[in-house]
Order: C-alpha cells, then structure tokens, then sequence
C-alpha cells in the first residue's frame, strides 16, 4: 500500500465473501483480494482441501491469478482475513507485496501451531517491512474462523 491509499473495508468485506465461500464448498475460509491504486487486481480464497494441496492458501491463490493478469504486483496491497502464515509472507515478499491489510490474526484464535510467529517477526527476520494494517472487520473475520472450528489451539 502506498502512503497515498487508504484501506477501503470494501475490499476486506470481498475477502470475507470469499473465505465465507471456500468455507461452503469444503475448504478452509480464507479470503485475499490484491489491488493497486484503488482497483481490484485479483481474488483468491483457500483451496487445500478441494484443490488436495496444503499449499493452496489464499494468498498464493490471489497471488498466481494477480500475476496472470498484471505479471507484476510489486508494490500491490493484500487484503487478508486471516494474517499469512510463513509461506504466504515469503511469497508475499518475493513478489513485492508492499502493504498487507488483516482481518484476523493468528493470535486473535490462540493458535499456538505457529509458535511465536507474527508478521512482524516476519518482518524483523526478513529485514523487509511490509505496510500493515490490522483489525479490518477483525470481528467478522474472528466468527466465521471460530464457527468453522478447525483452528489448532
């Protein structure tokens, strides 16, 4: 996200419809949608289960089809409902992702599977600073993860 945009909640309310909607069709309920200068570049939502990849998540989704389409993000903003785990951080990172707006964090579910790990440790780790935005309809980001049940505690 550049100094000059603002997060607009109407992306994360898209990422939500998303997650809400890989939720329905059997797969974890993540949702991310990549924009650039106030437009919509790409959507993505978790496919491990229907796709049969772990690796399916939400930001490597948005990611693969904002490539497709623009073949290069550098400097886009992410909007996430649930914070990237590790492998989407780096993968966020490579392709040049520069702002990251959340819904939810791993914190926010008492999730202990990823130890200590934040974005932020990310971040320290990596000598990169992604722009980042938290709590973006956090409260409807935290039910449908909680109504969905299948966060390791």
């Amino acid at each position: 996200m550049t100094q000059s945009e603002t997060v607009d909640p109407r992306y994360m309310a898209t990422a939500l419809t998303l997650a809400r909607r890989a939720w329905q069709e059997g797969d974890w309920p993540v949702g991310a949608v990549i924009c650039r200068g106030g437009t919509l570049i790409a959507e993505g939502r978790g496919r491990q289960c229907s796709a049969n990849d772990p690796t399916a998540h939400a930001e490597k989704d948005a990611l693969r089809r904002a490539r497709a389409a623009e073949n290069d993000v550098t400097g886009a903003t992410i909007y996430c409902t649930m914070e990237p785990c590790p492998m989407c951080a780096h993968a966020l990172y490579l392709h040049g992702i520069t702002g990251i707006v959340l819904g939810a964090r791993h914190a926010d579910l008492g999730r202990s599977d990823l130890g200590h790990y934040s974005l932020e440790r990310f971040c320290d780790m990596m000598g990169y600073q992604f722009q980042i935005t938290g709590d973006v309809m956090r409260k409807e980001c935290v039910e449908l993860r909680r109504a969905w049940g299948q966060d390791p505690a």
